[in-house]
């Protein structure tokens, strides 16, 4: 009677077996990123009602199953042309080859996902803490200070002034409302955005001796002077 079968890295070569492994484990990573690389593209492309958000069922069943089966067709293949590159790994051994490296594949790709889920938990719950931020900034009514995101603005003596920080900004109109001044910072923003991806920011800088307000952007260069 046979006796159990061993790991291929505790056969009688240890060193060579376990370089062989390794070469096979780096080949088959590498196609297996090209597979998966080449499924997203599909997946992309073939946008039907079979792996649409309206079946669900049938989304799950072509991201596990196809995968898989390709994964270990493509273990499969990358063992056997080591096998005859090799010349002395018999056919049980590269059987516990394949399972060895297979196996290992499929752990990787649960940590990916054990990952990539936390990452978007993470980005939900941060997205939720904004959005919430931004439910109470508009319970307060008023208009937000541009530059802390906290206070209200308001006007005195022809000065913009924020409730809570230290934005002091001499107004070149002094009869400008509040709702004037929400546009002008409304449409100064989204000038900018029109023109980089990049999020600009509200900044305030002294000029002999006078506070300006500008809508700088570090990626791209913009510089609006605001008031």
């Amino acid at each position: 009677m046979a006796g159990p079968r061993l790991a291929v890295k505790r056969h009688g070569r240890p060193s060579a077996s376990e370089a062989l492994r390794t070469r096979c484990l780096e080949q088959a990573r590498a196609n297996r990123d090209a597979l998966f690389e080449k499924m997203r593209g599909q997946s992309a492309r073939d946008f039907t009602g079979r792996g649409s958000p309206e079946c669900p069922e049938c989304s799950e069943t072509l991201k596990a199953e196809p995968i898989h089966s390709d994964l270990r067709s493509l273990v499969r293949e990358v063992v056997l042309d080591s096998r005859e590159m090799e010349g002395w790994l018999d056919e049980e051994s590269a059987l516990a080859l394949e399972e060895e490296i297979y196996a290992e594949l499929c752990e990787e790709e649960k940590r990916l996902e054990r990952l990539a889920q936390e990452e978007l938990e993470l980005l939900e719950e941060q997205q939720n803490a904004e959005d919430a931020a931004l439910y109470e900034q508009h319970l307060l009514g008023g208009v937000c200070c541009p530059l802390c995101g906290l206070g209200r603005l308001e006007v005195k003596n022809g000065e913009l002034l924020c409730s809570k920080c230290e934005l002091q900004v001499q107004l070149m109109d002094e009869e400008m409302c509040l709702e004037q001044i929400s546009e002008v910072l409304y449409l100064t923003e989204r000038r900018h955005d029109e023109a980089c991806a990049e999020r600009g920011k509200f900044e305030t800088s002294d000029s002999w001796g006078q506070n300006l307000l500008q809508f700088r952007c570090k990626k791209c260069g913009w510089n609006e002077l605001v008031f």
